[in-house]
């Protein structure tokens, strides 16, 4: 019995050495999740009311807490071969189109308190971070990552727009802010491309927080997934809007396969105890 103590104390203290040893390498990393995990259950209990919708909150939580990461890697100065630029400006794109879709209108927001202002701030939030990594690629880390193609994302942006130009609900009765919604969504279910693009073209290895960023994103994509095959139908009421909802729900369903085959390798690197380096043969 005496023996089994022993061995039990002598584990609790090596995982305990273990765990601060990490906190103090990755005390930044650390201090994201905590922030993240907090406002969270915060939100969750004081705000979303249990409300469905409240999913559209914790999607663009994900999604922020992707892009504190990337940032975090950038600002080290670790791993910017394998950052998209071209991502990046996309994200820009995406969010400032929603952005000006949700904060003077109400149509296509949470309809929890968490709508009041909550999840405006927390993409207002994720627009700055992307501005910033953007910002501390091009400045700082210029001959650090490879020239992109410009007709890719040029190609991109027609293809969203377009489609947000013919296919698009009309709840705002405001045909600027409904189609800024639906180019939004229609481009995020594109925006990993380049990034993707850019892994299979350099090969090798990715930093772990890069790693986290795409499946935080996918976690964001997965969520809003589940939250629109439930009310897709709630989009098309009239004639002419009648794809709209089919339009939304299959460009989160495109989203999702698009990163499908890195969450693959994702979760098999941590499988095979590799959980700081992705594999980026995709």
């Amino acid at each position: 019995m005496t023996m089994l103590a022993a061995s039990l104390m002598h584990f609790i203290i090596k995982a305990s050495n273990k765990s601060e040893k990490f906190s103090r390498k990755n005390q930044q990393e650390c201090v994201a999740y905590v922030i993240f995990a907090v406002a969270c259950c915060c939100g969750a209990l004081l705000l979303t009311d249990e409300k469905f919708s409240a999913l559209m909150t914790l999607s663009a939580s994900f999604q922020c807490l992707g892009f504190a990461l990337l940032l975090l890697q950038v600002l080290r100065g670790r791993g910017t071969k394998s950052v998209s630029t071209h991502t990046l400006l996309l994200y820009m794109i995406a969010l400032s189109f929603r952005l000006s879709a949700t904060v003077p209108y109400e149509s296509y927001i949470p309809v929890d308190r968490s709508g009041d202002y909550l999840y405006q701030t927390i993409e207002a939030t994720s627009l700055v971070l992307v501005v910033a990594t953007l910002f501390k690629m091009l400045n700082l880390y210029s001959d650090d990552f490879t020239r992109e193609n410009k007709l890719g994302i040029m190609s991109i942006i027609a293809i969203c727009g377009v489609a947000a130009m013919y296919v698009h609900p009309n709840l705002n009765q405001v045909i600027v802010a409904d189609r800024s919604w639906t180019f939004s969504v229609y481009l995020e279910a594109l925006v990993m491309v380049p990034q993707l693009f850019m892994l299979t073209k350099l090969g090798g290895a990715v930093e772990s927080l890069q790693g986290h960023y795409m499946a935080c994103t996918f976690a964001s994509r997965l969520t809003m997934l589940r939250l629109w095959s439930k009310s897709y139908v709630e989009l098309s009421h009239t004639e002419e809007d009648k794809w709209a909802g089919v339009g939304v729900l299959g460009a989160h369903i495109l989203a999702c396969i698009v990163l499908a085959d890195f969450m693959y390798l994702y979760v098999r690197s941590f499988r095979s105890g590799r959980a700081g380096i992705m594999p980026l043969q995709i």
